[in-house]
């Protein structure tokens, strides 16, 4: 189910979920290895998986349509704040900065 939350909701990496639960490295050794019968296990949970989280959604949104939008804003904005953040204090360690200021 969190697989499947990553995969719809914005702002939510695959990768770090497989990371949090010790799935990553199993995830990528079943990609290499051809492991048809992990993968086929692990798709047809994804795949039930968004099933129940696009429902469950789909209710929320009709229940508490505001509040359910301000939560996907807010894992829009969380996973871009970091990033912005990054980019706005090498941007200013920068020769470009410094450049910016003398004119």
């Amino acid at each position: 189910i969190f697989l499947a939350i990553a995969l719809i909701l914005p702002g939510i990496s695959v990768s770090y979920v497989l990371l949090v639960f010790s799935l990553y490295e199993e995830v990528i050794l079943a990609i290499r290895t051809l492991d048809y019968l992990f993968l086929l296990k692990l798709g047809f949970f994804l795949f039930v998986g968004i099933f129940i989280v696009i429902r469950f959604m789909a209710y929320l949104l009709n229940r508490k349509k505001e509040a359910t939008e301000n939560i996907i804003t807010g894992f829009i904005i969380s996973s871009i704040l970091p990033k912005a953040t990054t980019s706005v204090e090498s941007f200013l360690r920068s020769k470009d900065f410094k450049l910016y200021l003398l004119i």
